[in-house]
């Protein structure tokens, strides 16, 4: 299983860097007290995974080894779910083993899980700290079931506490995570008849974890006032709702058709309750362990849902990939408790055909952010005293880092200020307080400074530069233009008319 998540993670690996792989190379490259004391400031993941990414770069900046955290991080969750599958099923060491190994199947073919295995970014390594946390409660559990009525304190409570601070601290979306986790161990702990003692050990796990991730926790609750007045994600709906999940599953690209996606849908679902139910059947410890798998599964999708509809539009993909652990894990439970003996090959063999098939499709036609060929088609084609503007200013970095690489400098403008831009009197409408939107007056100052250069070029991501483009080409011919997948535009503009 790990040769064949290997086989799928390894292509596209060398891939360009897209924007938000750029951010982590940028702040990766910062000295660590820069990191960890102005990054939070405009970034919205912790400094940990940047931090972490910071010895690689000793060996150089090429993709493969930017990835390789990533790569490494979704290669070992797949022994770590075989983990998880044998010890919430230990009494069944067959089903267990059953459950686990598909677990890791469904893992290995996941192709959300293959997307993130491929990015320089901290998601996969999130989904390993949830895999950790997730565990961690589970063990906490079987030491309060073994213990009697006053269980003695052990290394479970640490671990738990070391598990959740990983994930806080890796994801500012981590604390949502821990909490989905928490609630089972509470309500276990409240009814559990030495509940004093219970209570003690989770209360102190909480107290050191709370103490280990308090910095984060208030950089992520003074920034959240940034993303929710400058989102620019489209307010969540029914369908869109359903559109990520089928996209988190990669469920999207397997069958054609609305009607069979939704039988498809159904049908998972079908297959993680029989996981629950199989579970629930396991007596009062059965019961906590369904408990802990369906809030940990559902738990930060409802959250994040919520905050979308009530707050404002969070990243439903991005911020729920992680619960696709508990999730395969219920599926992989549907399969080995649901059936009996063949039987449980077919739902097996259908869910393993299913992420095959999106894993596969997913390959042939997700688009990248090209930015190391733009990177070449300026340094071929722009001269080196040609202003080159990029906007948004964020849009330096991939340039900047690709050109570099190449050893060819170029004149680059990132408007209206050079990243990070903080404290302008711009509105900033893409989240982030290090990246401005261009006013009237930015667009005016810079056609009128730059009317005497005899040609330039305009650099935009998703059309941020528009409304500078549209003034440029009222001034100013169109000699080319080129397009780097859908992200991606690039205009040369002659001399002022």
């Amino acid at each position: 299983m790990l040769l064949l998540a290997l086989g799928f993670r390894l292509r596209n690996l060398g891939a360009s860097l897209w924007l938000d792989e750029a951010y982590s190379l940028w702040f990766a490259s910062r000295p660590l007290d820069y990191l960890w004391q102005v990054v939070p400031r405009f970034e919205p993941h912790p400094p940990l995974y940047y931090t972490l990414l910071r010895p690689l770069l000793a060996f150089g900046q090429a993709e493969v080894l930017l990835r390789l955290p990533s790569l490494l991080a979704s290669l070992a969750l797949l022994p770590l779910a075989w983990r998880l599958g044998w010890e919430f099923l230990a009494d069944r060491p067959a089903a267990g083993r059953l459950a686990g190994g598909l677990a890791a199947l469904f893992l290995a073919l996941a192709a959300p899980q293959i997307w993130y295995a491929q990015e320089a970014r901290p998601y996969a390594l999130f989904c390993l700290a949830y895999a950790l946390l997730i565990l961690a409660a589970h063990r906490l559990l079987l030491a309060w079931e073994a213990a009697g009525p006053w269980p003695p304190l052990g290394r479970q409570a640490l671990l738990l506490a070391l598990a959740g601070s990983l994930t806080c601290w890796l994801h500012n979306i981590g604390p949502v995570y821990v909490a989905a986790v928490m609630l089972p161990l509470g309500l276990r702990a409240l009814l559990h008849p030495g509940r004093w003692r219970v209570l003690g050990q989770l209360v102190l796990a909480n107290c050191l974890l709370l103490l280990s991730i308090l910095p984060n926790l208030l950089h992520a609750i003074a920034r959240s006032r940034d993303w929710i007045q400058g989102t620019w994600l489209m307010p969540l709906t029914l369908t869109r709702a359903r559109a990520i999940i089928e996209e988190l599953f990669g469920l999207g690209s397997a069958l054609p058709g609305p009607t069979a996606q939704l039988a498809l849908q159904a049908a998972f679902c079908g297959l993680a309750l029989l996981g629950l139910l199989g579970l629930l059947r396991r007596g009062e410890g059965g019961v906590w362990r369904a408990a802990l798998l369906a809030s940990a599964a559902a738990g930060p999708v409802l959250a994040g849902i919520g905050i979308s509809i009530a707050v404002s539009p969070v990243f439903l993909l991005r911020t729920a990939l992680a619960t696709t652990v508990p999730l395969h894990l219920l599926l992989a439970m549907g399969c080995a408790l649901g059936f009996r003996g063949a039987w449980r090959a077919a739902p097996a063999g259908l869910v393993a055909a299913v992420f095959l098939l999106g894993a596969t499709h997913g390959f042939l036609w997700r688009p990248a952010e090209d930015w190391r060929g733009a990177a070449h088609l300026l340094a071929e084609q722009a001269g080196a005293a040609e202003p080159v503007l990029l906007a948004p200013n964020d849009v330096e970095l991939p340039i900047r880092h690709y050109l570099d690489r190449a050893g060819l400098p170029r004149r680059l403008l990132p408007v209206p200020a050079p990243y990070p831009a903080m404290g302008l009197p711009n509105r900033y409408e893409l989240g982030s307080p290090a990246v401005p939107s261009l006013s009237a007056t930015d667009v005016e100052r810079l056609v009128a400074g730059l009317a005497g250069e005899p040609s330039l070029w305009l650099v935009e991501r998703y059309g941020g530069g528009e409304p500078l483009g549209r003034a440029l080409e009222a001034a100013r011919p169109v000699l080319e233009r080129y397009a780097f997948g859908p992200a991606i535009t690039l205009r040369h503009f002659g001399a002022a008319r």
